[in-house]
Parts: structure tokens; C-alpha cells; sequence
């Protein structure tokens, strides 16, 4: 190859560069000089999501944070998704503007696993053991939780016992009123039976459900679980029953 044709091959590659640099600054301004034109919600989804998309848009009107026609490069994006993190049930958001100028926002959604009222306090406790603030609109089957309970309590030793009710299904349908008493006794009152049980509240539950699983064995038919008052399962052992 010639050296007239080496120079020329040179030139235009060097010259085809700084065209496509120039084309990617150009179109780099371009985007950032756009309005934005919309915003397009993703909710992802868990196991029990309360988050609707309506939800989203009426909140973002009412805190005012709409981007809509605003100018790309002065929309404050970190501002819309430390606001959007306020709403009680959105774990994370995520904003981003396209290079068609519509604002995509990804909400991660918190999940209550069960609700704690008390006295002076009223909260929920989400499906990671975290607190967080009570929804305002609350699943049915949702437990709630009352009596004499601290948040140190709720997350060390109601989040697990709750945790293991729900992996059993049944539990977690029948004994959704639970209530802490003195020394954090704990009683899960039934919806099917006139009882409650009774447990201690140390992290020893799953051999008192072992215990109250055979005792149901016992009486399916239920003929003496309508008799009762009480089934403490906190014995080592045994089932102590009271009657009404």
C-alpha cells in the first residue's frame, strides 16, 4: 500500500472519530436540554402488595414533585426518591429519565407482616423484622398485636413467632389477636374456639406447637377445645387446660 493511500486511510478514520465524538456531545445536550414529558410507574411486586399505582401518581401530586415539563437537567432526582421513601409502605424508589424524556420510577414495596397497637404506640412490623409506620389500609389477615410490648420485644420474639405461624398457614389464620401480658406472656386468642393459648415469650414456641399440633390430633373434632378457657403450653411437657 502506498503512502498517499496509508495518509488518506489515516485522515479519514481520524476525521469519521471526531465526527461521531461530536455527534455523542450533540446528542448528549440534546437529551439534557428536553422536558420531561410524563412519568411511568413500576411497582414490584411481594407476597402481599398494597402499593397501587394511583397511589403513586396522587402522592407525587400532593408532595408537588411532579417533573412534568420540566426541563431534564433541573429536575432534582434524588430529591422525588428521598419522597417518595416517606410513603410508609415503599421500601426503596428508583428514578431515572429516558432518552425519550418520560420518567421511569421503580417503587420496592415493604410488606407489614403485623400490626402493634398499644397505648402509646402504633406501628407494624414488615416481613424483615424492621419497624415501620402503619398503612392505612391494613390487609385482613393481618395479626394484630396488643398489651404490654416494646419494639425490642416485637422484632426479637413476636417477628420470629409470627414468622413461623405464618409458615404454617392455619396458625396465622386462626390466631390473628395475639396479646402480651407480664412478664411477657404471650396469648394468641383463636377465632374458631373460645380459648387462648398461652405461651412464654422466650423464643420457645415451636416446641409448644408441637406440643398443642398433637393435642389437636387428639380432639379433631373439637369436642373438648369448646370447653375451655385457656390452654397454657408454656410447661415443659405438657398442656395445662382450664375451663370456662
Amino acid at each position: 500500500m502506498s503512502r498517499s493511500k496509508k495518509i488518506i486511510i489515516l485522515t479519514t478514520i481520524v476525521l469519521l472519530t471526531i465526527y461521531l465524538v461530536i455527534a455523542v456531545v450533540y446528542a448528549s445536550k440534546r437529551h439534557h436540554s428536553e422536558r420531561c414529558l410524563g412519568i411511568e410507574v413500576i411497582l414490584h411486586k411481594t407476597s402481599s402488595s398494597l402499593l397501587m399505582h394511583s397511589d403513586i401518581h396522587s402522592f407525587i401530586e400532593k408532595r408537588h414533585i411532579n417533573p412534568t415539563g420540566k426541563l431534564c437537567d433541573s429536575i432534582d432526582i434524588s430529591n422525588i426518591e428521598k419522597e417518595l421513601c416517606t410513603m410508609p409502605l415503599v421500601l426503596n424508589a428508583e428514578c431515572c429519565i429516558l432518552r425519550n424524556g418520560i420518567m421511569r420510577i421503580d417503587i420496592f414495596q415493604r410488606t407489614p407482616l403485623f400490626h402493634i397497637h398499644t397505648s402509646i404506640s402504633d406501628y407494624c412490623i414488615d416481613d424483615r423484622g424492621m419497624q415501620m409506620t402503619t398503612p392505612q389500609h391494613l390487609p385482613d389477615t393481618i395479626i394484630h398485636v396488643t398489651g404490654d410490648v416494646t419494639i425490642s420485644f416485637a422484632t426479637e420474639n413476636l417477628y420470629p413467632l409470627i414468622c413461623f405461624m405464618y409458615s404454617d398457614g392455619e396458625l396465622s389464620d386462626e390466631f390473628r389477636r395475639i396479646s402480651v401480658g407480664r412478664g411477657n406472656q404471650i396469648n394468641l386468642y383463636s377465632n374458631r374456639y373460645p380459648y387462648c393459648l398461652i405461651m412464654a415469650g422466650d423464643n420457645r414456641y415451636e416446641p409448644g406447637f408441637e406440643k398443642f399440633k398433637k393435642f389437636r390430633e387428639w380432639d379433631k373434632r373439637g369436642e373438648h377445645q369448646t370447653k375451655y378457657k385457656t390452654i397454657n403450653l408454656q410447661f415443659r411437657g405438657q398442656i395445662v387446660c382450664k375451663r370456662k
